[in-house]
């Protein structure tokens, strides 16, 4: 098949805006994920549309090493394909404690140094006793940094490196990041820049850092009211995913990845479409937890979702290991997303349903130029429902001046070539079809669509 960037390199910005969405009969919720999983797309693959109609190369990014089913407790072999950059081995299982703590112990480290946060540390601190037990393990050491986008700025960068070489840590040392995404974030940023480069370990225990962080090479502080707008890309020596961890999450955790999921239905639809959907469903059918507050859902079907989730970033990664042309698509719905989480402060909105309300906001967008049919917006639509419907944003609301200025100020400002008055994401012409750009597939259009799309003002209160 063609390459991505064959299609960059001949579709403009103005071609593809013109390019209309292909509209199709608005059906049910159900009815339309049917709809979309029998469409022509190229399986897992979004489809671009531009001067020439191409789709991503499907790429076998989960190589099983063993070639069967692990049983509970055993962890099964995944490479983590990132191009040219990196191939990091990784393994995946739920309930695999004692064969994860051997990966770690058998790299045979002078010390370790286990870098976590408060949360997790409460909920997960013992769960390397055996090793720190072990007369075999090297000593280990560890720093408890605060939980969520708190522990995502130069201060704790700074303590970190600071501890790093406080501890007497060596080129020989093995730093192990174990938390969520937040903390992986600055943990693969501290280990990219000590010793300019040291040996790490990532082991996620969030949902969303399963199957969306550790998928990713980009390593982020955030800095300036901004969100990441620091930070390197780096690859790990081993990422190792216990999906067990999910048991102990509450549900803004499970919402968060489950809306990362979602971002991919809409863009690769297909498997991705039906995969989200069938999990959602299966757990109202078999009577699971559905309500925000009690939100739960079973830890096998978790680890389907983990695997899905993978797979739609590692087809990418492994011909954009850097994200920087077609892996630009995986931020989708997240310009107006990270100015809703900054807008409400650090760890006030799950990240993944922040990019839901992203995603809502560019398919009104698209509709309104053009891009996307109103059908093909109600069946995009109907995909985010599935979590809106369930959690909705918090009030009081953010005012809308503070969003729009937070997202004229977003990390990815100026590859698009954005004039003052615009705003740039990527831009989908129905679920599975995106529109390719010069400029790393990002879409700038005028940025008085996102006013007129967040909610006004309340009415000030009636006179006494």
């Amino acid at each position: 098949r063609p390459s991505a960037t064959m299609a960059l390199a001949t579709a403009d910005r103005s071609s593809a805006s013109r390019n209309g969405g292909r509209a199709c009969a608005s059906v049910g919720v159900l009815a339309a994920f049917m709809a979309v999983t029998s469409a022509t797309a190229t399986p897992s693959s979004p489809q671009c549309h531009g001067a020439k109609q191409v789709s991503a190369p499907v790429v076998q990014a989960q190589r099983l090493r063993g070639g069967q089913q692990v049983e509970q407790g055993q962890m099964e072999a995944i490479d983590f394909v990132f191009a040219d950059r990196a191939t990091v081995p990784g393994y995946l299982g739920v309930d695999c404690q004692a064969e994860l703590l051997e990966h770690v112990r058998s790299m045979n480290a002078d010390r370790i140094l286990l870098v976590t946060e408060e949360n997790v540390d409460k909920s997960h601190g013992k769960y390397w006793q055996p090793l720190i037990d072990s007369p075999d393990a090297p000593p280990v050491e560890k720093i408890v940094l605060p939980p969520g986008d708190a522990a995502k700025s130069w201060e704790h960068l700074h303590e970190l490196v600071r501890w790093n070489f406080d501890v007497g840590a060596t080129k020989k040392t093995v730093i192990v990041a174990f938390g969520g995404g937040a903390l992986l974030n600055v943990a693969h940023l501290y280990a990219s820049i000590a010793y300019r480069g040291m040996k790490l370990v990532s082991v996620p225990t969030t949902f969303l850092a399963m199957h969306d962080v550790v998928t990713s090479l980009k390593t982020s502080i955030c800095f300036d009211g901004r969100k990441n707008n620091v930070g390197t890309f780096y690859a790990p020596q081993k990422i190792l995913i216990d999906v067990g961890f999910c048991r102990t999450l509450p549900p803004a955790e499970l919402f968060s990845g489950l809306g990362e999921l979602a971002k991919n239905a809409c863009l690769f639809g297909r498997d991705h479409a039906e995969g989200f959907v069938n999990a959602l469903t299966t757990t109202e059918q078999q009577g699971g937890q559905t309500d925000p507050a009690n939100f739960s859902m079973d830890i096998m079907t978790l680890l389907s979702l983990v695997r899905l989730g993978i797979k739609a970033k590692m087809e990418v990664l492994a011909i954009d290991a850097y994200e920087k042309q077609f892996g630009m698509i995986f931020e989708y719905g997240h310009t107006v997303s990270h100015a809703i989480e900054k807008a409400y402060g650090d760890g006030k909105i799950p990240h993944g349903l922040g990019v839901v309300y992203g995603m809502l906001f560019c398919s009104y967008a698209a509709e309104q130029l053009g891009i996307m049919s109103a059908a093909d917006r109600v069946q995009h639509d109907a995909v985010c429902k599935l979590l809106v419907d369930k959690w909705s944003l918090p009030t009081p609301l953010p005012s809308a001046e503070l969003v729009y200025s937070l997202a004229m100020k977003d990390s990815k400002r100026g590859i698009a070539g954005e004039a003052p008055n615009e705003i740039s994401d990527v831009m989908l012409t129905r679920m599975g079809d995106f529109v390719p750009t010069s400029t790393s597939n990002l879409f700038a259009f005028d940025s008085r669509l996102l006013q007129e799309w967040l909610p006004p003002p309340p009415p000030p209160p009636p006179p006494p």
